[in-house]
Formats: C-alpha cells, sequence, structure tokens
C-alpha cells in the first residue's frame, strides 16, 4: 500500500530539491524538447521508489520509468509533445519520513558514429551516484554490440519510452539514435559495434515490449538465397524480410528480398526472448511441373518449381523443418513453414512458382502436386462461413478479410492467424486487427470457419428460446439460441441426434466453438442465472434432428478423497468445494479407466488450471473440478481429491494427546 500522497508541486528547471514528509511526493515536470533525455534522479538515507509517470489521453497517470534503491534515477527520451504532461512520484519503501533529495535534468548532447563513444559526466547536487550520459548514431537501426562489461549501463532508443539494462550486450534500436548512461561507473567512454549476424553465430535477443529488431538486407552472391529463422521458447516470434513469412508454433521463417529484416514479438503484448539465425541457400535449377514434382532437396538448399498458369489448388506434403513458398518472388508471398512437426499443405490460387526450401543440414524429400480450381480460389469473408470436410489430418491455409472489431470463429481445427499487420494470434475464437491469411491445423473430419462482428454473422438472426429444462425439441433453421435459466449451480447435459456446432454464452462471455461431428454430447457448468446455448448447423442446410436439455446437481466436495461417481462416454462430472482462506490447494482426480480431462474453474467458470492434479494459491471463494471423458472412452469411476481448503490441527495427534490426557488421570484407564 502506498503513502498518502502529497500535493503535486512543480519541479525546479535546474538544481536539487529535498522532499520531506511520509508521503508520495509528486513533481511536475518542465516541458522538454524532443531528442533530449529526461533524467529524474533521487537520493536518501532510505530506501526509495521513483516513478516517472505520463498523463494519458483520458486524463489518467501511467507508469513509464521505475527504479528502486537509495539513489535510483530514470531516464526517458523525451518527445516534444505537451499535450500530455510528465510527473516524478518519490517515495520511502518503508513509508518513513526520511528526507529525500531530487533533481530533474534534460540532457542535449550530439549523436556520435558507432565505435568509441564519448560519456559526458552528469553531476546531480546533492546525489553523489556518479553517472554520465552521451548518444549515439544508430547505423540504419541496426543491431549494435557493446564491448565489455554491461554492468551499469542502460540504453534506449524510443522517443517517451525509458532506458533499460543491456540484455547480452546487445542494444535493438528503435530509432536512428541511442541513449546511454551509466551508473556508478566511471567510464569516459563506451565502445559499440554495429552487429552483422553470421550463420555461424546465431543472436540471443531480449525484445521489450513493442520492440522491433531491424538489420539491414544483407546481399548474397549470384545464385543463392539468404534465410532467416526466428526461434523462442517463451512465445511466438514474427520474421519478415520482403518475401512473406511462415510460422509454426514458437518459430518463424522468412526468404530474404530487397528489404530490411524485421523480428518481433507475433502475439505482441510482452516482451520476449528469441534466437535469430541466418544462412544462405544454394539454389538449384527450376524444374517444371506439369501436375506433380517429388524430390530430395539437398541441405542448405533450394529448388524453384514452374507452374502451370490458372488458379490451383496446392497440395504440399513437407517434413519437419521443411518450407514451400508460393509466388516466393513476390512481396506478398504466402509461406508453408512446418517448423518442428512434418505437415502436409493446401493452399489455393493462381502461383505459377513455388520455392521448396531445406535451411536445415540433412536432405529433406519433399512433394508437390495441384489440380485446377473450377472457381476461384477461397476467402474467408465477413457474413459467409467455409465449411470442408477432410478425410485426413491436414493444414489448410486461407486468406481472410477483417476489420478491427470483428473475430475469427473457427469450429473443428487448430487456428493460427497471421494479420498483414504482423500479428500472430492464435485459438478458436481470434480477435481481428485487419486482413491476413488463416493457418488451420484440422484432424479427420469437418471444419468451419467464419468471420462475426459488429453485426456481421453469416448466420441468420435467432432471438433467444426460453427453455424450462428439462426440455427436448426438433432442430432447425441453420441457427439457434436457447436461453437457459438456473437458480442454483448446476452441470448442463445438452445432446443431440444430428452433427452440431455448439457454443455457450455467460452474460458477455462466449466459448470457443466446439465442433460435434457424429452429434453432440455437449456437458458444461452453468452458474446461478441465465445462460445462452448457441446452435449451429455444421453443413451447407438447416440444423437437423433433435436436441435433449437436462441438469444435474454439482457434487460436493470436501478435503480429501471425495466419493466416486459414474461418468458416461463423453459424460462429464463436476465437483464444488469452498475456500475460506488464502492458501496453496490441491486438486485432482482418480478415474478407473484413467482417460480424464480435468481443468480447476472459478464459480463464473473461468479456467484457474488444468491437469489430473493442480496445485494453485487460492483465494477465498467458491470452485469447481470439472471431469470430462472422451467420447471414445468407456464409463469410469471418477473421485474428487482435495488437500489444503482444511486447515491442519495445530496441537498433537488425536492418540498422542489422549496419553498424556491419561498420564494426568483425566481419562478414565477403563475407557482404553
Amino acid at each position: 500500500m502506498l503513502p498518502p500522497e502529497a500535493a503535486t508541486v512543480e519541479a525546479p528547471a535546474s538544481g536539487a530539491v529535498t522532499l520531506r514528509g511520509a508521503e508520495v511526493h509528486r513533481l511536475a515536470l518542465p516541458p522538454v524538447a524532443a531528442g533530449q533525455l529526461m533524467v529524474a534522479a533521487a537520493a536518501s538515507t532510505a530506501e526509495l521508489t521513483l516513478a516517472l509517470e505520463r498523463r494519458d489521453a483520458n486524463g489518467g497517470w501511467h507508469g513509464v520509468g521505475l527504479d528502486q534503491g537509495l539513489a535510483p534515477v530514470v531516464a526517458i527520451p523525451a518527445d516534444g509533445e505537451t499535450t500530455r504532461p510528465w510527473r516524478i512520484s518519490a517515495w520511502t519503501v518503508d513509508g518513513g519520513s526520511e528526507p529525500v533529495i531530487f533533481e530533474f535534468r534534460s540532457v542535449h548532447a550530439p549523436a556520435q558514429p558507432v565505435g568509441a563513444v564519448a560519456l559526458a559526466p552528469l553531476a546531480p547536487e546533492g546525489i553523489t551516484r556518479r553517472m554520465r550520459t552521451g548518444l549515439a548514431a544508430a547505423p540504419a537501426s541496426g543491431l549494435i554490440r557493446l564491448g565489455g562489461d554491461t554492468a551499469g549501463i542502460l540504453a534506449g532508443s524510443a522517443a517517451a519510452e525509458a532506458l533499460r539494462p543491456i540484455d547480452g550486450g546487445i542494444i535493438v534500436p528503435q530509432s536512428d539514435r541511442v541513449w546511454l548512461l551509466t551508473r556508478d561507473r566511471d567510464m569516459a567512454k563506451v565502445d559499440l559495434a554495429a552487429l552483422a549476424p553470421a550463420a555461424a553465430e546465431p543472436i540471443a535477443l531480449s525484445l521489450p515490449a513493442g520492440d522491433v529488431a531491424t538489420l539491414p538486407a544483407t546481399p548474397v552472391a549470384g545464385g543463392r538465397l539468404r534465410f532467416w529463422l526466428a526461434q523462442s521458447g517463451f512465445g511466438q516470434p514474427a520474421i519478415a524480410a520482403g518475401r512473406g513469412m511462415g510460422v509454426a508454433p514458437g518459430t518463424a521463417f522468412a526468404i530474404a528480398g530487397p528489404d530490411p529484416v524485421r523480428a518481433w514479438n507475433g502475439a505482441g503484448g510482452d516482451g520476449l526472448r528469441l534466437r535469430l539465425e541466418t544462412g544462405e541457400l544454394r539454389l538449384l535449377p527450376e524444374r517444371q511441373t506439369p501436375g506433380s514434382f517429388s524430390a530430395t532437396v539437398p541441405a542448405h538448399s533450394a529448388v524453384p518449381l514452374r507452374l502451370s498458369a490458372g488458379g490451383k489448388r496446392l497440395r504440399l506434403d513437407l517434413p519437419a523443418g521443411a518450407a514451400a513458398i508460393a509466388g516466393w518472388q513476390d512481396a506478398e508471398a504466402v509461406t508453408a513453414w512446418t517448423g518442428g512437426t512434418p505437415a502436409s499443405w493446401t493452399l489455393e490460387g493462381g502461383w505459377v512458382e513455388v520455392l521448396l526450401a531445406n535451411p536445415g543440414a540433412l536432405p529433406l524429400p519433399m512433394a508437390v502436386s495441384f489440380v485446377p480450381l473450377t472457381g476461384a480460389p477461397s476467402v474467408l469473408r465477413p457474413g459467409a462461413a467455409e465449411k470442408r470436410f477432410f478425410g485426413a489430418a491436414g493444414t489448410l491455409s486461407l486468406p481472410f478479410e477483417g476489420r478491427p472489431g470483428q473475430r475469427l470463429v473457427v469450429a473443428g481445427a487448430s487456428a493460427t492467424a497471421i494479420a498483414a499487420d504482423g500479428q500472430v494470434r492464435g485459438g478458436a475464437v481470434i480477435p481481428l486487427s485487419g486482413p491476413g491469411r488463416v493457418v488451420l491445423r484440422h484432424p479427420p473430419g469437418l471444419v468451419a470457419a467464419w468471420i462475426e462482428g459488429e453485426g456481421v454473422s453469416p448466420w441468420p438472426p435467432a432471438p433467444p428460446q426460453a427453455l424450462t429444462l428439462p426440455a427436448e425439441l426438433t432442430l432447425a433453421g441453420d441457427t439457434m439460441t436457447l436461453s437457459l435459466a438456473v437458480s442454483a449451480a448446476a452441470l448442463l447435459h445438452a445432446r443431440t441426434t444430428a452433427p452440431v456446432i455448439a457454443m455457450l454464452r455467460r452474460g458477455a462471455e462466449e466459448e470457443a466453438p466446439v465442433l460435434f461431428p457424429a452429434g453432440a454430447e455437449f456437458h458444461r457448468y452453468l452458474a446461478p442465472g441465465t445462460a445462452e446455448l448457441r446452435l449451429i448447423s455444421p453443413h451447407d442446410g438447416p440444423l437437423a434432428g433433435s436436441l435433449e436439455l437436462g441438469t444435474t446437481p454439482v457434487t460436493p466436495a470436501g478435503e480429501g478423497l471425495g466419493d466416486a461417481v459414474a461418468v458416461a462416454p463423453g459424460g462429464t462430472a463436476l465437483f464444488a468445494f469452498d475456500v475460506a482462506r488464502d492458501g496453496a490447494v490441491g486438486v485432482g482426480i482418480r478415474a478407473d479407466p484413467d482417460r480424464v480431462a480435468v481443468r480447476l474453474l472459478e464459480d463464473n467458470g473461468t479456467e484457474v488450471g488444468a491437469g489430473v492434479a493442480v496445485l494453485r494459491r487460492l483465494h477465498p471463494g467458491h470452485y469447481l473440478i470439472e471431469a470430462r471423458l472422451p467420447a471414445d472412452a468407456v464409463t469410469a469411476l471418477v473421485q474428487p481429491a482435495v488437500v489444503g481448503i482444511t486447515p491442519r490441527p495445530s496441537g498433537p495427534p488425536a492418540e498422542v494427546a489422549r496419553k498424556y490426557l491419561e498420564l494426568v488421570g483425566m481419562v478414565p484407564a477403563a475407557a482404553r
């Protein structure tokens, strides 16, 4: 909890000021010209927190830079924007009233070329911490390596973003100028060098949230191509080099064109650690492909294929670590990249050039075939649904149109949407930022995908029908919406006699769609109140068959091993327990046979954890254990276990306590 807040005062444009009292001290900062470095420093005999904050368009304040210690310092390049002022907040960590010396400086310096960059001393009044600053000109916004020990050195290049420690000795400029600040190191200069990636030296990068690593295009000799590969065990990297981008979980691949190379966190949001590497491919002679091609592509090589003109459906059979790039010489090339998992891809388009690329160290067999399309290539558009049946597992890539505020919904496949703006998002319900391409990894059977939102839907309006449970009704129309009300928590059972797509909405939250190609076994938790069950026809034409709806009460569970319940194939058991105090709680399920999928849920249905055994720190509240059997399982006995909701007794065990009572004569001997 923060101490009380003092009134905001104006920070002096120069010189130090002493702040007294145990409050959070707020100082409004003077305007600073764009390109200068804002430096806020403080010192005290107590540990301090120093936060540089900015007012947003709505009038609220949000932190941009933060430091803590006896002499904290925050530095941020100014952007010259005067409509959103800055302020500094300082307070003692323990809430004490020790005096705080504070000083604010704006630093101007000439940009020096990469090499030996001189650092000028910065000596705040009354603050003994040694600091130096310098400004370097970034080479075409490429990567910069800092020589020597990087401890105590901060760097930053983005306006209105705080300088940060240098991770791994590599600076990732976001502009053509990089500010440097040293703390507690009396360095007259630092050595900077432009970093040129080589095939034998992968680069480990740590990208802060929103940052992009940019490298200039690197030429190659005739008859060769350059490729780039980004990999991360912490998220989804993205990379673009001028000829499209292919992504697979945790990795991205691109063939280089004339444009600079850019790498970033495709999932957006948080920062990302990734490894960036490059290499060259030997371009083999072009092969004419009348209808199919199959060959082993040598290591570090690429085979260009020439296809006949016209729209076509391409089928690509690719091993792990292989890529096929349709239209590979164009900026709008489409890349099928397998990453670490072999896959068979389907693409539709009018390409006449396909490149099979093997960036690895071993030969890889690859196969390509195609058939002419009788119509135009498929495009996912708002207000229309794409439904396809597949006889085998594979990967389908489709372009889509969309706008912010709309969402892509997929049933029967695992989806990855690659937006034109570089965002890479996965899931069954994906918010859209604009047009792009979706990769659908599907099992055998039906796949359905559509774009909806902002009053646009492929399904005709279906006003909610209120039902009293239990109920049975005939399914009709392309879609139906059923309003379900329960007075107490219950487990919903929905079964159909025909294929259906089912989605449950609780309040404003709608679950991902579930595809039932052979009839539904849909079981979900219903909190007290009203929910909506949305049913969609998975095939062309209206819904068919009938629907059976019912509920069963939630089974209570307590500390220890609970009573077993019988669960049918495709069915679900739901157990509820209460947590009275903060603490670690373990939950688990014993099933016989053991093919159960388990989730720990909050009372509103939000997932807390998943797995046969889950250990979480829980707050007081009502929780549920969901145990679901696959449709092809056999009837199973399911038994819940909960540990940690009942406080352990602090005294000795009962038998020990009884022995002591007997020794003092408080328990009759005959009662033994």
